[in-house]
């Protein structure tokens, strides 16, 4: 397993796309690197990291801090940097801890092959077919950007996505009071019902409500990835 960290979309996809028949985890931030390094832990092989990314990571050691809590050796590193980055890797080469760069340049043809080259010296077992990978980088051009889910729902007319979601739950409830309502309260010249029957309405809603709200948190985690 791969865990790939890379802020930027349409980057972070090219990457992916010249591994395809590997499983990689793509993510952006140092939060979610600690994340997926609880999650996995021994499982991560590879760790391909921006450049930027690792200097933010181990600036404070709180990358080796956390492997040391986890009784785990930190994943070996593939540092991508673009030509403007290369004050930050001189000073990450200068550091104490040893990593293998890799020059990420768009107008690069050769790109593919010293990207896998590079990963396999560090990770032998990787899963690569450099044709493939080729393939991939020449269409590159024909890319759209990665969409956040959340940026595409604002941008549908979806804005505030978690409010609206909490507001259709509230309306569902509503409407699944309705019936009982009706049934209990509103018929003319009718007692309400006895306490047996607003126990099994009770619990006929509270399963209608359950339901609803598993629903609503599989959508809320669904949006959020």
């Amino acid at each position: 397993m791969i865990l790939l960290i890379e802020p930027d979309l349409l980057v972070r996809k090219q990457l992916c796309d010249l591994l395809p028949r590997e499983r990689i985890i793509g993510i952006g931030t140092m939060p979610q690197t600690l994340e997926m390094l609880c999650r996995f832990q021994k499982r991560l092989k590879l760790m391909i990291v921006n450049v930027h990314r690792l200097k933010e990571m181990t600036a404070r050691q709180t990358l080796f801090k956390l492997c040391d809590k986890l009784c785990i050796m930190p994943p070996p590193g593939l540092c991508v940097y673009q030509k403007s980055d290369a004050k930050v890797k001189a000073e990450l080469e200068a550091g104490p801890h040893s990593y293998r760069f890799v020059l990420y340049d768009e107008s690069d043809e050769e790109f593919p092959d010293r990207y896998i080259t590079t990963a396999r010296e560090i990770y032998p077992e990787i899963i690569a077919d450099l044709q493939s990978a080729r393939d991939a980088w020449a269409k590159k051009d024909n890319l759209e950007p990665l969409i956040d889910p959340r940026k595409w729902l604002e941008e549908a007319g979806f804005a505030e996505v978690a409010e609206k979601i909490d507001l259709a739950e509230k309306e569902k409830r509503v409407i699944n009071l309705i019936p009982i309502i009706e049934r209990n309260f509103i018929k003319a010249g009718t007692e309400p019902s006895p306490a047996q029957e607003y126990k099994k309405d009770y619990y006929e809603l509270k399963g209608k409500y359950d339901t609803l709200l598993e629903y609503v948190r599989e959508l809320i985690d669904f949006v959020k990835k």
